[in-house]
């Protein structure tokens, strides 16, 4: 495993080192106690402090808002499909959401096991983009690549999929700025790539929606949807938790493999990755992780969503929109 961490640190062909950019949280953030029992639980903690999300006994490890106004949960138990990602998680949450990312490729990647009909997973992104932690076309430039998206780099701030580091100089120095609005259309038509990424650094030119000879049509990379409250391209998580919730009995295949977690997890400590400044790899995911232990043992594709649901919502403490 240690040699296939090693080699995601590695500068991708496009030269741009997935680890250079991103500034430290402010705040520690992942692991938590929970009242006067003073237990830990989180993303951080080994099993999450809830048996992989299979056991909140007395309230332990169950979602509130730790921000005034922040009212709604925005991924798994009792949530939909949605968008998970933006300026407006801030870094903790950005790097929280890539944690979910690995997982959600985990689960994409058992259920194709599963059901090869499964629409949702593309083994050629998957081994070439996803696995190299590389962006198709590369990233524009105040940008860097973070497993198959482009974020921006530390010292600049994102705004409707651009990064600057002066956005009111930006402004004043750049004719007809102004904000989006939802209206706005960035599906334009392209002959490359750079034409969409100067409205979106998560825009991509597809040449393979038409006919030769005509040009192709701007569209958002892999997993990622157009939000257009926002008015940039964002992760979306497209699977359904809204039917699992915190009351809901987990299944037995779920709880045996959230035993076979436990004994994974044995004696085993976690890297504390938001410390050096990055975000986690696919394996340092993992580790900590509900949906890897059903790999082989799942007995139905409802098993596989229930585990994923239940691994992820620990990360629903971090994942918060700041409150602007």
């Amino acid at each position: 495993m240690a040699s296939r961490i090693k080699h995601a640190f590695k500068p991708n062909r496009y030269g741009t080192n997935q680890y250079q950019s991103f500034s430290k949280p402010k705040k520690s953030f992942g692991s938590y106690l929970f009242g006067g029992s003073k237990k830990p639980y989180g993303y951080k903690t080994p099993g999450h402090g809830t048996s992989f999300g299979t056991n909140f006994a007395g309230g332990v490890g169950q979602w509130k808002p730790k921000k005034q106004g922040v009212s709604k949960k925005m991924l798994g138990l009792g949530v939909g499909a949605g968008f998970l990602g933006g300026a407006a998680l801030g870094v903790a949450g950005t790097m929280a959401s890539y944690s979910v990312y690995h997982k959600y490729q985990e689960f994409k990647r058992q259920m194709h096991m599963m059901n090869p009909a499964y629409q949702g997973y593309n083994q050629n992104y998957y081994q070439n983009n996803y696995q190299q932690n590389e962006c198709q076309f590369g990233c524009p430039m105040n940008a860097h690549c973070e497993w198959g998206f482009c974020e921006c780099n530390s010292g600049t701030s994102r705004r409707f999929g651009q990064c600057q580091a002066d956005w009111n100089t930006y402004a004043a120095s750049t004719p007809n700025y102004a904000p989006r609005t939802s209206s706005f259309d960035p599906f334009k038509s392209c002959a490359s790539t750079p034409t969409c990424a100067a409205m979106d650094m998560n825009l991509v030119c597809n040449t393979d929606l038409t006919m030769p000879g005509q040009a192709g049509k701007c569209e958002c990379r892999m997993d990622m949807r157009w939000n257009a409250a926002e008015g940039e391209c964002q992760f979306y998580m497209d699977v359904d938790c809204s039917a699992i919730t915190y009351d809901t009995a987990a299944s037995p295949g779920v709880l045996s493999a959230a035993e076979r977690a436990q004994t994974a997890m044995a004696g085993q400590s976690l890297v504390d990755t938001s410390a050096l400044g990055r975000t986690e790899s696919m394996q340092e995911s993992l580790q900590n992780s509900l949906i890897s232990q059903m790999a082989g043992h799942a007995s139905s594709e409802g098993d596989l969503q229930e585990a994923f649901c239940r691994d992820v919502d620990a990360y629903s403490m971090d994942i918060e929109p700041t409150v602007r």
